[in-house]
């Protein structure tokens, strides 16, 4: 999988873009029965439900994984990480389905690195990661970014 590196200001639209594409080609897992429709276990679904599931991740989390970030576990367990950075809400523990490890050995909280790693503002991130979100929500989100810049 092709790693896109961070530009230190603005948006970075081939992290957007390249997240908005692998999305697209995946299977909305809030669609799918795992049973019948042979969902594998490996992630190649899009669930924007949830940061990280055992059916899919969401958009931070594909962009976080496009980004260079690794997930600190590979499934979800009640149960918390110490992290580099503070989370956006404060504090520095997170469950450890939601934390990331990214090439410099820091650990972020998903939504932050994701944030950071697509040159989010906060209102964007809020918009863009807001779980109810469909694909045609991400594409009006996307659109209007784009017509910011």
């Amino acid at each position: 999988m092709t790693t896109y590196p961070i530009p230190a200001t603005g948006h970075n639209w081939p992290l957007i873009d390249a997240t908005r594409k692998l999305i697209g080609e995946l299977p909305d897992a809030r669609n799918l029965d795992p049973v019948v429709d042979g969902l594998p276990d490996d992630e190649r679904a899009w669930n924007q439900t949830d940061w990280r599931c055992d059916t899919g991740r969401c958009w931070a989390g594909w962009a976080a994984v496009l980004a260079g970030g690794e997930f600190v576990y590979d499934v979800y367990e009640n149960r918390y990480v110490d992290i580099d950075h503070e989370t956006g809400t404060g504090g520095n523990r997170v469950a450890h389905a939601t934390a990331v490890v990214v090439a410099d050995g820091e650990t972020w909280h998903v939504a932050d690195f994701a944030q950071h790693a697509l040159g989010l503002g906060d209102r964007e991130r809020a918009t863009l990661f807001d779980g109810a979100n469909t694909l045609a929500d991400i594409d009006l989100v996307l659109t209007a970014m784009r017509d910011q810049d």
